[in-house]
This record gives structure tokens, C-alpha cells and sequence, in this order.
């Protein structure tokens, strides 16, 4: 009877330990979604600041894009240039952020990734820039899946901070002091 006690309590241990390092999947399949899209963000205002500066009429390499951001043309250049600023950020973040998915402040990495991607964005509509034309739904895609990791990321530290003890009552305290 003992040994089906320990058996038992052995699997539920291990059931425990594969839920709390498997049960984050979800968040991970979508930080590494939205890892993807921040880099096809990042390659798409890269080719649409390229694409507008031979439109207007600055010969720009791929060595010179970086340098050539701090004076486009403009106003949609300067709004192209500053995005491109953001998504490289953001991919940086992103790519500590799938490594570091356990960590506590995943969640205000997200934050600030979604804030780039939302700033990128008001940006180029209040230049006058066409972005639902341009990205056939993809700043759409990585702000759902930003939103989504965001929620599941909050819900899931809401559950650790419930599960979290209560402080002692304060008859609990005089009884643990004598």
C-alpha cells in the first residue's frame, strides 16, 4: 500500500513539474509568433523607406539605409525612418524575450514591444502614410498576437499572485512569537 502511495504522489509530482514547464506553451508559440512578424515589420519598413527614398530620387544602399534614416525627404521618409529605429529595438527585445520566457518581466517587454508597434504605426497615419495598403494585414497580425501573449502573460502572473500564501492573521503572529 505504501509503495502505491509514493507511486502516486511521484506521478502527480511529475505531472506538476510538466505542467509548470510545458504549461507556458501558448505564450511561447506566440512570443515566437510575434518574433516573426517584428522581423517581416522590420524587412517591410526597411523596403518601403528603400522604396520611397528612389521614389524620391536619393540613391540609397543597403550600407546607407541605416545612415540615410536621420534625413529622408519627408514626412512619410521621417516617419519610415523612425519605425525602422522601433522594429529594430522591438526585434531585439524579442529576441531576449524568447529566451527569457519564464522571467517575471516578460510582460513589460511585451508592453514596450506593442507600444514601438503602436507608435510605428500613428506615426506613419499622421504623415499621411497608407499602411493598410502597403502591409496586406501584417501590422494587424502582430498586434493581435502581441495582445493575445500581453493577456495570457498578465492571467497567468494574476494566477501566481493568487496562489501566493496570505499574510498571518494577527493571532497567528502572537502564537509563532511564544
Amino acid at each position: 500500500m505504501a509503495t502505491a502511495s509514493t507511486v502516486l504522489l511521484l506521478l502527480l509530482l511529475l505531472a506538476s513539474a510538466i505542467s509548470s514547464v510545458f504549461g507556458g506553451g501558448r505564450e511561447m508559440e506566440l512570443l515566437r509568433l510575434a518574433h516573426t512578424q517584428v522581423a517581416e515589420a522590420r524587412t517591410w519598413v526597411d523596403e518601403s523607406l528603400h522604396h520611397h527614398h528612389q521614389q524620391s530620387g536619393v540613391n540609397v544602399t543597403s550600407s546607407m539605409l541605416s545612415s540615410s534614416l536621420s534625413s529622408p525627404a519627408t514626412a512619410a521618409g521621417v516617419a519610415l525612418g523612425d519605425c525602422a529605429k522601433l522594429y529594430e529595438e522591438s526585434e531585439q527585445r524579442m529576441n531576449e524575450l524568447v529566451s527569457k520566457a519564464g522571467d517575471d518581466g516578460v510582460s513589460w517587454w511585451v508592453s514596450s514591444v506593442m507600444s514601438n508597434h503602436r507608435t510605428c504605426l500613428d506615426g506613419l497615419k499622421e504623415k499621411g502614410y497608407d499602411v493598410e495598403a502597403d502591409e496586406g494585414g501584417l501590422h494587424k497580425n502582430l498586434t493581435s498576437s502581441l495582445q493575445e501573449a500581453l493577456h495570457l502573460l498578465v492571467m497567468k502572473n494574476k494566477q501566481r499572485v493568487k496562489a501566493k500564501p496570505k499574510a498571518k492573521s494577527k493571532y497567528i503572529r502572537v502564537v509563532l512569537r511564544t
